[in-house]
Parts: structure tokens; sequence; C-alpha cells
């Protein structure tokens, strides 16, 4: 591949994301509008759960296609998914989970000094959990 190529492949890749950020943060406004309408969060909640992770996953997608490419076996980094993953699932999903009925009373008293319903810092662990669920898959050579 020609890096001219290599170069416009790139930039559409990153032109797509844009507009995914963009698409999802005009649909979190209708939904936070249709919130505040009829006091309904659940719609809300989970897609400020899931789109950030979504935009992390599209972050990370090219390093899984080239591991896709590589000859071997698939392994689960699960140290860095532990170490690294679930802190930022919980950051990510924790202010939402207080909406929920089912987990109102149940939510753990511990994260909401660390998040302190910072809207950068719930969307930014959205997106690292969903870039280290794609990252810690990769191949290794057989032997």
């Amino acid at each position: 591949m020609s890096k001219f190529m290599r170069f416009v492949g790139i930039l559409l890749y990153v032109i797509f994301i844009a507009y995914a950020i963009r698409w999802g943060e005009e649909y979190l406004h209708l939904l936070r509008v249709e919130r505040g309408a009829t006091f309904n969060y659940y719609p809300t909640a989970l897609f400020g759960i899931f789109y950030p992770i979504t935009i992390g996953i599209l972050i990370g997608l090219p390093r899984l296609l080239n591991q896709i490419k590589k000859d071997g076996y698939w392994k689960w980094d699960w140290i860095k998914f532990l170490a690294v993953g679930i802190p930022t699932f919980l950051f990510g999903i924790y202010p939402h989970l207080i909406y929920l009925p089912i987990l109102q009373q149940r939510a753990p008293v511990f994260i909401p000094v660390i998040v302190s319903r910072s809207d950068i810092l719930i969307t930014f662990s959205g997106i690292v959990f969903g870039y280290f669920v794609i990252s810690s898959l990769y191949k290794t050579i057989k032997y």
C-alpha cells in the first residue's frame, strides 16, 4: 500500500469517527430533551453508558484489524483488562446507576468521591474502557 493511500485511509477513518461523535452528541441532546419532557431516564442512561464505549471500540478497531491479519491464536490480556478496564467501566457507569430504580440502593458508595459527577471523566472512562476491551485481544505465534 502506498503512503498516500494509507494517509487517505487514516483520514477517512478519522472523519468517520468524528461523524460518529457528532451524531452521538446530537442524539444524546435529543434524549436529554425527551428526558426533560417525560422524566424517563432509561434511554439517556443506556446511551450515556454505551456511546463512549462504542467510540472507544471504534478508536481501537484498527489495532484489532492488524491483529486479525497476524498468524497465531487469540489470547486475552486479562491483567490489562482487570487493571484498567474494570475501574474505567465502573467510573463510566456509576453516575447512571443512581437513576436506575433497581440499583439505587445497591450502588457502591466509594465511587462518588472519585467521579464527583464530572461529565468529562465519565465520558473519558467509557472511551478508555471501550479501547481496552478491544486492545486486550491479541494474537500470539504458535510454537
